[in-house]
């Protein structure tokens, strides 16, 4: 009995780090992400763990809201002309419908961190949609293998850490 509590303590606390929401202040507002359920092999023995956040701005009256997803490294960039910095193609299953989207890079293209290059409303209406289809799937190629990884993320936690912060309000 004493075995199976420590095993049951365990996995009760390896579930709940893969479910922490990192939060990261910033000028201006926060950012918020969680980590995906699982890690993704780029090679072998090396491990990446994407992140999908949003990072929230206090602007006046008005919130910005933008919609982040950070691969843990380089993607196969598809249909992008030669020499072109914008963007990458990222699949969600958003309420049951696979979405093929080009992200863009965010604030600088060797961040490895994308966004969605949209307005206000269009950004608010993914990030909705996003923790709606929780858990979400996000498909992306990594750019060592060039072969689909599909990283499961559980959004609850997000939503909740969401409505602790005024910034993050969508109106």
């Amino acid at each position: 009995m004493k075995t199976f509590s420590i095993l049951a303590v365990m996995l009760f606390a390896l579930v709940s780090v893969a479910q922490e929401v990192h939060v990261s202040p910033e000028r201006g507002g926060i950012v918020l992400s969680v980590p995906a359920q699982h890690p993704y092999e780029l090679m072998p023995g090396q491990q990446k763990m994407p992140l999908l956040g949003v990072e929230c701005l206090g602007k006046g009256k008005k919130n910005s809201h933008t919609p982040l997803f950070i691969p843990g490294g380089s993607l196969v960039q598809e249909g992008i002309e030669p020499g072109d910095t914008g963007g990458q193609v990222i699949t969600m299953i958003l309420d049951g419908t696979k979405q093929v989207m080009t992200w863009a890079p965010y604030k600088a293209p060797v961040t490895m961190m994308f966004t969605y290059p949209g307005g206000e409303a269009d950004r608010v209406h993914l990030i909705q949609a996003m923790l709606h289809s929780s858990p979400l799937h996000v498909e992306f190629k990594p750019f060592l293998t060039g072969q689909p990884v599909i990283a499961i993320f559980d959004l609850a936690p997000l939503q909740t850490e969401m409505a602790k912060h005024p910034e993050c309000a969508m109106q």
